[in-house]
């Protein structure tokens, strides 16, 4: 499927995750110390931004909550947020992470979105 036909799908997070990591293949993942807190930190700054948004977006869904991403999203962040990103991703998967950890970052992020 050629780009153009993919920018108004939707993607779940396994799916987002999967696109991001293509994408940033040949990109180095900046270490991140903490990058749950640094993550909801980013939100608190600026919740009206729109990597703000999807940051939300992320958490919920890598807390467990529902959550779609667009296919165009994946190229939307910047080198900083990718670096979250993927160490979010990889606490997820390797279980670093403990679920009232995930829902404690998500409900706060969600709160700073909320509260524009």
């Amino acid at each position: 499927m050629a780009p153009s036909e993919r920018a108004f799908d939707y993607l779940s997070i396994d799916q987002f995750e999967a696109e991001l990591r293509r994408f940033t293949h040949s990109r180095p993942v900046i270490p991140v110390a903490d990058p749950l807190d640094r993550a909801v930190k980013l939100i608190e700054q600026n919740p009206a931004q729109s990597r703000s948004r999807l940051l939300v977006r992320i958490l919920s869904a890598l807390s467990g909550r529902p959550a779609e991403f667009r296919y165009a999203e994946v190229g939307s962040l910047d080198s900083g947020a990718i670096s979250i990103v993927m160490q979010l991703m990889d606490a997820r998967r390797s279980g670093a992470t403990t679920k009232e950890d995930w829902l404690r970052a998500a409900d706060k992020a969600n709160a700073c979105q909320d509260a524009v």
